[in-house]
């Protein structure tokens, strides 16, 4: 049986402190920081004055305890072991377990719980600090470690903290992965939406503005990154009734999504229809009707591009010609 597709229901929100190990005949026990609300019955009877930490070996999973003087290890395949506390090493000595475990456990936290937002955005959040304090041992150099410090910066609620993941995520790029401008754009835009989200509407304009003019200079007028964050734009400028504003991004947006092809046509398509309603929706505030027409026709052509084949074989089966 696989036990890390149970780690998510027992691992609480990780500690700072460093994954350690022991190693005994040849096996390692490697001791996680990450603490657990209780281990399964068959393994140690439920305690709550007791608080235990994830604990695995090979593809056996458990949990450990230290009292300060002994560690106490139990695991699915044995009874309760008990250790000095002397003989617990630092994770980089144990060379059997080494990348692969710890590479298996952070691609379970960022793809199955920190990426995942069809499940609760707490647990989304916890996996994301389990993936960042796996990927930490990596170093600034490895994308494992940008990618966990971008997860978490979406999904913390903590403004603060989020300031801090995004400009550690800049930093790292600047320094690492000079050449990823895609990347880089969407950290700026990060920027923008926090100003945003903390109240000041003013900068976070004037940041989206510079976060699309750096994607235009490296990465070209017509990318897909351009493209969607000038409908952003365009829509936020509408919300906020600044309609002038609205109508130029949004004509730049339109153009620039009508000529993406594969692999991102229905996006781009999509993109292009939202342009479009809200162009419509412009020209019907200034009482322009055929600039509003001719908007909603395009907004209704896309809408029948993007419907799938068989509603329009449907479509065709319910007219009485």
């Amino acid at each position: 049986m696989n036990y890390f597709a149970l780690i998510p229901l027992f691992v609480a929100t990780a500690a700072l402190a460093e994954t350690q190990c022991i190693r005994e005949d040849g096996k390692e026990v490697v001791l996680f920081d990450y603490e657990v609300s209780h281990c399964v019955d068959r393994m140690v009877p439920p305690d709550p004055t007791v608080t235990w930490k994830l604990a695995l070996s090979d593809e056996n999973y458990g949990c450990w305890l230290s009292d300060g003087l002994f560690v106490h290890v139990t695991l699915d395949n044995r009874a309760q072991t008990t250790y000095p506390a002397y003989v617990v090493e630092p994770i980089s000595v144990c060379k059997n377990f080494n990348d692969q475990r710890l590479n298996a456990a952070w691609e379970y936290e960022i793809e199955v719980g920190c990426e995942n937002f069809s499940i609760d955005s707490k647990i989304a959040e916890g996996a994301c600090r389990k993936a960042l304090a796996l990927a930490e041992r990596y170093g600034e150099n490895d994308p494992r470690l940008l990618r966990s410090v971008e997860s978490l910066s979406v999904q913390t609620t903590d403004l603060l903290e989020k300031g801090g993941l995004i400009n550690r995520a800049i930093e790292i790029r600047r320094n690492h992965f000079p050449s990823d401008f895609a990347g880089m754009m969407i950290n700026m835009t990060s920027i923008a939406t926090l100003r945003r989200d903390q109240g000041d509407a003013e900068a976070y304009e004037a940041l989206y503005l510079e976060a699309i003019e750096f994607g235009r200079r490296h990465l070209g007028d017509d990318h897909i990154e351009v493209a969607a964050n000038t409908l952003i734009l365009g829509a936020t400028y509408f919300n906020r009734g600044k309609f002038r504003e609205a109508e130029e991004q949004l004509l730049l947006g339109l153009a620039r999504s009508e000529k993406h092809k594969a692999p991102y046509w229905a996006f781009a398509r999509g993109m292009a229809r939202s342009c479009a309603r809200m162009l419509a929706d412009i020209y019907q505030k200034q009482q322009k009707p055929e600039d509003e027409a001719r908007y909603r026709e395009i907004a209704h052509r896309i809408t029948e591009e993007l419907r799938p084949p068989e509603s329009k074989v449907f479509d065709d089966l319910k007219d009485p010609s």
